[in-house]
């Protein structure tokens, strides 16, 4: 967005009021998440694989109503797979978020 604000301000000056751009919400450079562990170590490779398959949202919408109804359906499987997410640290993560 800033790129194509800073090429193209006279179009961009008369369609928008108002731009907020948010920064991460978190830094995991010392998780213990395993998942995120693994993230780290295969990054690129992740990245390509989902550039080819043309991913480019990871836990959009469509994902959230499929893991509500995989998690309806199989409640020990999303027990299992948050290990895997959390760190099983009540102070930084709060299950019922999850």
């Amino acid at each position: 967005m800033f790129y194509a604000i800073s090429k193209h301000p006279h179009i961009w000056n008369t369609k928008l009021n108002l731009f907020v751009a948010l920064s991460p919400v978190t830094r995991i450079d010392h998780t213990t998440a395993d998942l995120f562990k693994f993230g780290a170590k295969f990054s690129d490779k992740i990245k390509s694989t989902l550039n080819f398959f043309h991913v480019y949202e990871l836990f959009g919408q469509q994902q959230d109503g499929i893991t509500k109804l995989t998690c309806k359906v199989l409640p020990d499987f999303c027990k299992a797979a948050e290990s895997f997410f959390v760190t099983q640290d009540p102070i930084l993560d709060d299950s019922n978020r999850f």
